[in-house]
């Protein structure tokens, strides 16, 4: 066991406690124990690391993201949200690739673990989307996600375009068999809910 001396703990337990000075134990990936310090515990552990007063949390999870726009960042942001959308937005989107979002989903990925995240939804649209590629750049990331492709009608594709598009890409992700990444779908509005049910 690996033991992690001097380090400020942030739990997630029914009570919230937080440790200061406290003692995290790991034992192969499984945390063996989260508290204060306890010297018991200290003399099962094989290695010791001080902390130096740093602090250990569980990850982030964040239930809204468009990785792949993070190339988009910056367009017209004054704009009202459908002229942001229809005039700027959704033509650059328009021109994506399977490798450009891929990259995107790339850097996406990297911003999240630098801020702590370890968990994403990510809602996107079909726009140059490889699920495959994506799914891929996830699991090098380590990170956990939700893939959730949106409904929403637009002039591009008609309800039944988008329900048999859905239904293919959740095909594809329940093939991947893996508790890592999952799928969800993602209705843009409850008006377009009851127009495709």
């Amino acid at each position: 066991m690996k033991a992690y001396t001097n380090v400020n703990l942030v739990t997630c337990d029914s009570e919230f406690h937080v440790y200061r000075e406290g003692l995290l134990v790991v034992e192969d990936d499984h945390i063996a124990y989260c508290g204060p310090y306890d010297q018991a515990w200290l003399g099962k552990c094989s290695e010791t690391v001080d902390y130096e007063g740093a602090w250990i949390m569980p990850g982030l999870v964040n239930c809204h993201t468009h990785s792949a726009m993070t190339l988009l960042r910056g367009i017209r942001d004054d704009s009202n949200l459908h002229e942001w959308l229809e005039d700027y937005i959704w033509p650059a989107e328009s021109q994506f690739t399977a490798e450009v979002t891929t990259k995107a989903v790339q850097f996406a990925l990297a911003e999240m673990l630098l801020s702590g995240t370890t968990t994403f939804n990510d809602m996107y649209n079909p726009h140059g989307v490889d699920i495959k590629q994506v799914y891929q750049a996830v699991r090098q990331s380590g990170m956990r996600c939700y893939f959730s492709p949106t409904l929403f009608t637009s002039p591009a594709e008609t309800a039944e375009e988008t329900l048999i598009r859905t239904r293919a890409i959740i095909e594809e992700i329940l093939s991947y068999d893996d508790k890592d990444f999952q799928v969800m779908v993602a209705p843009h509005s409850p008006m377009l809910v009851m127009k495709i049910c």
